[in-house]
């Protein structure tokens, strides 16, 4: 486990604020937001004035952006964005340790841990889930980018990863 977490099972919510799906606003001498995509991809948007750059790992900024004033702050935007790469991988290795695992969640804390989670989200829809709802005999497929609201489910609604998927997280096979 990383320094990074602060309440498992949930993934960090890094820097002054997330805003939108997956994109964090940083306060710094520099402008730049640094963007996890659906696809587990993070970069960072370099802004200054009208132009705007687009960069992955390892995050370099546009030539001359990195001024003798704005270098620790450009240092800071680069490490938060790696720190959110090394979450996500970390995800994904938590989450397919867990995949041989018979653990359950209820509906609501998967929803709010893992479905809606800014971070463990991405990782969430790589795998495969199920649900079972109270007095069924048997669990069935779960689309985690379903738009299942978590009160609509009855209380003791379970979810879990479902059995027999050969696929690991973020492999793109299965």
């Amino acid at each position: 486990m990383t320094s990074l977490r602060k309440n498992w099972p949930s993934a960090p919510c890094r820097g002054t604020g997330w805003i939108g799906s997956g994109a964090l606003w940083w306060n710094a001498s520099v402008d730049a937001v640094i963007t996890l995509h659906a696809t587990g991809q993070v970069t960072v948007d370099w802004a200054d004035g009208e132009h705007l750059t687009r960069a992955a790992a390892p995050f370099r900024s546009p030539a001359g952006y990195k001024t003798r004033m704005r270098a620790d702050s450009v240092d800071l935007v680069r490490r938060y964005a790696q720190d959110i790469g090394k979450v996500v991988a970390e995800e994904r290795r938590r989450l397919g340790a867990l995949a041989g695992e018979a653990r359950t969640w209820l509906w609501a804390d998967w929803v709010r841990y893992y479905r809606d989670h800014a971070v463990t989200g991405v990782v969430t829809r790589e795998v495969a889930w199920e649900y079972r709802i109270p007095g069924d005999p048997g669990y069935r497929t779960l689309d985690p980018d379903g738009a299942v609201p978590a009160g609509t489910m009855p209380a003791g609604t379970e979810v879990r990863l479902r059995a027999g998927v050969g696929a690991a997280p973020g492999s793109g096979e299965g």
